[in-house]
């Protein structure tokens, strides 16, 4: 390993095991270079790459959930027609929040990966 070693303030050269003030400027403060030795590491060729990634994401209706939905919104709309005072109003939140809970299941999520990698290969 090679080391080197100058002062901050006068850029005078030291020597690496050196402790103390500078002998040109008589400040303190050092900065050491360290350079490792070179080593040899055998290079392999690299392939120019591009890697494409198609993500593809929809909604399909469930048509078995669909239906029973409906029904819910129907009957929570003629449920607050007919029934008056607390008991409507505590009927509809009921059949409201049964409603909220059920309609994510009308929808399903589909998403679709498809990942492609492309090699360049050199001409000769």
């Amino acid at each position: 390993m090679k080391s080197s070693a100058y002062c901050l303030w006068c850029k005078n050269t030291l020597s690496s095991n050196h402790i103390g003030a500078c002998p040109k400027c008589g400040k303190e403060g050092k900065h050491i270079t360290v350079m490792p030795d070179p080593i040899n590491v055998k290079v392999k060729a690299i392939m120019p790459s591009i890697a494409i990634t198609e993500i593809k994401e929809f909604y399909k209706k469930n048509n078995k959930v669909l239906f029973p939905g409906i029904v819910i919104c129907v009957i929570m709309a003629v449920i607050t027609f007919f029934i008056i005072g607390i008991l409507g109003i505590i009927t509809s939140i009921v059949l409201g929040i049964l409603f909220f809970l059920y309609y994510p299941a009308w929808k399903i999520r589909i998403r679709e990966v498809k990942e492609e990698k492309h090699i360049f290969k050199e001409q000769s």
